[in-house]
């Protein structure tokens, strides 16, 4: 099979559209329960189970002090094709029942680089300029998202730049929604200056969300602080 066509991989490396689990998944996952309220559970996809922790990247979880409530994260692999995910969970104790909430978010491998199996990242990396051009949607997001979250973890904004000025909304929503992620969650020093002029073209997309993530980091580019 090729990366261009459409459902498979590239020298037998499955990507997350022929991935029997990643396929089933989306970007972002999320699910709920409020104990009692069985009517308003949200719950995730069957397809998460099978996802398998990184030891190192495992939280055990913690007590912020609000309300008893207590929180986590772990990071998650796919065991057929690598794709490395975080699972975040909370857990408030109310006076009527207890809520809890989760989230599966596929990530770069950048964001899970430490974790990684040796030579996993590396492997990942070779195969993300290939799928940039891969006939399915969620391959070239993935390929964007893995792309930029590396240059960037390198200090390389500049590089960047040709993702922000694809034509394809798959990639552009791939780079930006990271962008975006890691700086609203400070888990990364994104310095955005150099990628001011391509987000001024963008905050005006005809699409909704892509032209929100822009001026979102618009706004924190002109402000220069996190929000």
């Amino acid at each position: 099979m090729t990366a261009e066509d459409g459902s498979g991989s590239a020298e037998g490396a499955l990507t997350v559209a022929a991935c029997p689990v990643c396929s089933r998944l989306q970007d972002v996952e999320r699910a709920y329960h409020k104990w009692g309220w069985d009517e308003v559970t949200l719950s995730f996809p069957d397809a998460v189970r099978h996802l398998e922790p990184m030891p190192a990247g495992v939280d055990a979880g913690q007590e912020n002090g609000i309300g008893g409530e207590t929180s986590g994260e772990t990071l998650l692999r796919c065991p057929h094709c690598g794709t490395p995910y975080r699972y975040t969970w909370s857990s408030e104790y109310l006076a009527n029942g207890s809520e809890d909430r989760e989230e599966l978010q596929r990530l770069a491998p950048a964001q899970a680089r430490q974790d990684l199996p040796e030579g996993e990242y590396e492997r990942l990396m070779s195969l993300a300029g290939l799928w940039l051009f891969h006939a399915n949607g969620a391959v070239r997001r993935q390929a964007a998202r893995s792309l930029l979250g590396h240059h960037l973890a390198a200090g390389d904004a500049a590089i960047v730049r040709p993702l922000l000025a694809a034509e394809d909304e798959e990639i552009l929503r791939g780079a930006l929604f990271l962008m975006r992620d890691l700086y609203r969650e400070g888990r990364e020093a994104l310095d955005l200056a150099p990628l001011t002029g391509a987000l001024e073209t963008l905050q005006h997309h005809r699409d909704g969300e892509i032209a929100g993530a822009a001026q979102y980091l618009l706004s924190a580019a002109h402000a220069g602080t996190r929000r």
